[in-house]
């Protein structure tokens, strides 16, 4: 991506919610895999517009994402949904996303989107229905329309994607007065999908508790990640629905309803949950090496074979172009992407020619990186200094921008060790780096949360692992039954 004259922080505002941009010409992420033999319903029809948002949606997250159990199952869920929406002449169908992130989005014409990430969350049937059933609501009560209709009046890119979890993020974005009267309608669509999608769960014979199990998940897991919201003039909380709130209202539609069925996924329907968990078993967790993997402050790609090491303090969070990075309530930035440059290009005429937020470039000079050439700039911009790198790597280019508001020289010195830091990973180095999956374990009688979790990989193994298994602390595991481990 040419990052050209636009201001620094709106382009980290903008990677953040990659389905809107669309801008794939600089990208760290292989190509999508190919579709796994299924068999699927007629795919909708699309017009110029849904298969813009299709292709964007592909590229923003990973491309589809090649698991056949999942599929069988999301179109065994859905095709129940369906007869039990009501409108017989809509088709629906959806499409796996290869990203750790958890989301679902909805096109006007049927389409559906399910992140991986959420289908390892869920524990059942009933709770992946909740999901399918709020997209199908948001098409059926014609909202992605409605809302594509008012963004036009608005004079703004035509945004059709029905954010399952209303990320903060994403509602940061909407920076202008306009933009919050459109966040607003969404906040109410969002609401209104929820009761309608219980209702049709319910109707389709799903447990209509699973709607409330599944975003109390959903809380649970946001406090797990790390935060990278960003200052705005946007009360997002008071133009979008809090997860709290629509546990609330989802609970309130299933006992309307008048179901009889408990809200403990424990005390479900044990064979549903352990054909689930079944289909989910061998799913990739997390991000997938071919796009680069985080380890606290460290990015590496095993495909492209380097690595590098932000400043301590940074929150990193990869994306399908580029890798961001935050720190100090995002008075610090990072951002390190691929960018094509002819190997007869000066680097230091790149640096020249290639201004962020308008800013000439100033005290270019090589940077010593073994087995590399590379260049380094400052340039001072209105609000943020930025520390520039043109790193050319083998065959390959990369280009890295630090960027601080208060930029003294303790923070350049933070900076410049950060870009030494790269380094081609030798070839132990990729072979050690592996994909997590998802992997199942039967509790014994008298087994405990916690034993189980330290079978897993990775930080606050019994945090996640009560998370990936809607459980609460206090809660007995069952002896027979399987649970979700991160291998």
């Amino acid at each position: 991506m040419n990052i050209g004259h636009f201001h620094f922080q709106y382009i980290l505002h903008a990677l953040l919610f990659m389905a809107l941009s669309g801008c794939a010409s600089d990208t760290l992420i292989p190509m999508p895999p190919e579709k796994p033999t299924i068999t699927v319903a007629q795919p909708p029809r699309m017009d110029p517009a849904e298969a813009r948002e299709h292709r964007r949606l592909l590229a923003a997250f990973g491309g589809e994402y090649a698991h056949g159990p999942s599929y069988t199952l999301s179109n065994e869920i859905t095709t129940k949904l369906a007869s039990a929406a009501g409108q017989p002449n809509l088709k629906f169908r959806v499409t796996i996303l290869n990203s750790a992130s958890i989301n679902a989005f909805a096109l006007p014409n049927g389409s559906i989107y399910l992140t991986r990430g959420l289908l390892a969350l869920a524990n059942n049937s009933s709770e992946l229905s909740s999901v399918i059933a709020h997209e199908m609501a948001h098409i059926t009560a014609r909202h992605a329309i409605e809302r594509a209709q008012l963004e036009r009046r608005t004079t703004l890119v035509t945004r059709v994607n029905a954010d399952l979890l209303n990320d903060a993020q994403a509602g940061e974005t909407r920076l202008n007065e306009g933009r919050v009267t459109i966040a607003s309608f969404s906040r109410n669509q969002e609401l209104e999908a929820d009761q309608i999608g219980v209702r049709m769960m319910a109707r389709a014979g799903f447990d209509p508790y699973g709607a409330s199990r599944f975003l109390r998940s959903l809380e649970r897991s946001a406090i797990l990640r790390p935060s990278t919201s960003t200052k705005s003039n946007l009360d997002f909380p008071s133009t979008h629905p809090s997860t709290p709130e629509r546990i609330e209202i989802a609970l309130r539609t299933a006992r309307q309803i008048g179901s009889t069925q408990i809200s403990s996924i424990q005390e479900n329907s044990l064979g549903d949950h352990n054909r689930y968990l079944a289909t989910m078993n061998g799913i990739a967790f997390g991000d997938d090496p071919a796009d680069g993997i985080i380890k606290d402050t460290v990015f590496s790609h095993s495909k492209l074979g380097f690595t590098f090491q932000a400043p301590d303090g940074f929150v990193l969070k990869n994306s399908a172009t580029a890798v961001l990075g935050f720190k100090n309530n995002n008075e610090q930035a990072l951002r390190f992407e691929t960018v094509h440059i002819g190997t007869n290009i000066n680097l230091a005429d790149y640096l020249k020619k290639s201004p962020v937020d308008g800013a000439p470039t100033s005290r270019i000079e090589p940077l010593a990186i073994e087995g590399t050439k590379a260049e380094t700039a400052i340039a001072n911009g209105n609000e943020w200094t930025y520390r520039l790198a043109i790193i050319r790597s083998s065959e390959r280019s990369y280009r890295m921008i630090l960027a601080a508001q208060n930029f003294t020289p303790e923070v350049d010195r933070q900076f410049l060790a950060s870009l030494s830091s790269f380094r081609r990973l030798s070839t132990n180095e990729i072979q050690e780096i592996r994909v997590s999956k998802i992997a199942l374990v039967t509790a014994q009688t008298g087994e405990t949360a916690l034993s189980l979790a330290d079978r897993m990989s990775g930080d606050r193994k019994l945090e996640r692992f009560l998370v990936l298994n809607g459980l609460e602390a206090d809660q007995t595991l069952i002896g027979g039954m399987k649970y979700k481990i991160i291998a």
